[in-house]
């Protein structure tokens, strides 16, 4: 929320960008280092942060990124990536983020690409794992009777990370569609709702959830079950299709450029935030999933607004007498010339 609140603020004058440096700054910090699974968020709001702030409102502004707006977004840019690296060098090299990784990927492993003991063998061999652990098909890491109970798991500790899984899934693309389709579905549930939200002694029945919190969740779940990424995909390239149009075809500094930068940042952040508990994550994907609904969600209500927008211009240029200059905000109704009426 505020990033998404900084960048509207972002190449209107030095003292709005500022403002949207600190907004967007600060929602950076928190967003990308609120945990690993967030890392991957500094590339698509690091650049935001620079592009945005070129001068003139627009992406001519590139030709000129000597201006002390984008210098200053440069720097905020700059400090957030360098955060990230330390933060990635911290957790690939201490004895906790070594763990984590062994745990995160035994979890995708045995949840998401080994799962049936019909075609583990070869899942196994193409790991590099040994074709004996098909009977832990399907157990996840604190499973009773997971792989971590296994003699040789030490032995083979260094191929469960996320380096292995990334080469698996780029000779196996068809893997990537599959357990995206797996992901993307459990993401539309948008939270769990098979667990209440209020204590047990607070007087409401078992599995009660505050009604005010799940509207926008009823209303997904209300949704095909199993839409997926027959759902995110066309979505995000709608979106992404109406930010670069609406860039394309209003300049300066209407909000309609403000709103299509952000539906670009926020659908840009939503596809990043997907993939790394869609595919090295391996459970609780659709509490994992909460960073891509979120900006998803407010990509998808700027673009209904650009959308609309857009189209009632269209269509009162349609409208408009042939030969007549179309009619511009503001503008006053076109008077109709005629003969005066009698008397």
């Amino acid at each position: 929320m505020l990033i998404a609140a900084g960048v509207l603020y972002l190449g209107r004058g030095w003292q709005s960008t500022v403002t949207g440096l600190i907004l967007a700054g600060s929602g950076g910090f928190l967003a990308i280092l609120s945990k690993e699974q967030y890392l991957i968020l500094a590339a698509p709001i690091c650049v935001t942060l620079v592009l945005a702030s070129a001068r003139g409102g627009s992406w001519r502004g590139l030709r000129r990124l000597r201006t002390r707006e984008v210098r200053a977004a440069a720097v905020v840019a700059g400090i957030l990536a360098a955060m990230t690296a330390v933060y990635a060098t911290w957790n690939y090299t201490s004895p906790y983020g070594h763990r984590l990784e062994h745990v995160q990927a035994v979890d995708m492993i045995f949840t998401d690409i080994v799962t049936t003991r019909a075609n583990a063998p070869a899942q196994l061999r193409a790991l590099g794992l040994p074709v004996s652990w098909a009977r832990y098909a399907g157990h996840y890491y604190w499973h009773p009777h997971s792989v971590r109970t296994n003699p040789l798991f030490t032995r083979y500790e260094g191929r469960l990370t996320d380096a292995n899984i990334a080469h698996y899934l780029l000779t196996h693309p068809g893997s990537i569609a599959s357990i995206g389709q797996k992901a993307a579905t459990a993401a539309q549930l948008l939270r769990v709702t098979t667990l209440g939200d209020y204590p047990p002694a607070s007087g409401h029945a078992a599995g009660s959830v505050e009604s005010r919190v799940v509207v926008i969740t009823w209303l997904a779940q209300r949704l095909p079950a199993r839409l997926g990424l027959f759902l995110l995909l066309p979505l995000w390239a709608a979106m992404v299709a109406i930010g670069a149009i609406t860039l394309r075809l209003r300049r300066g500094g209407s909000w309609h450029r403000d709103a299509a930068v952000l539906v670009l940042c926020m659908t840009g952040s939503a596809m990043a935030a997907f993939i790394p508990p869609a595919y090295f994550a391996g459970i609780s994907t659709t509490r994992h999933m909460v960073g891509s609904n979120l900006a998803t969600l407010l990509a998808l209500i700027l673009s209904l607004a650009l959308a609309v927008s857009m189209g009632c211009r269209a269509v009162t240029r349609a409208l408009a007498r042939p030969g007549a200059p179309a009619a511009g905000p503001g503008d006053p109704a076109p008077v109709p010339i005629g003969p005066a009426p009698a008397g």
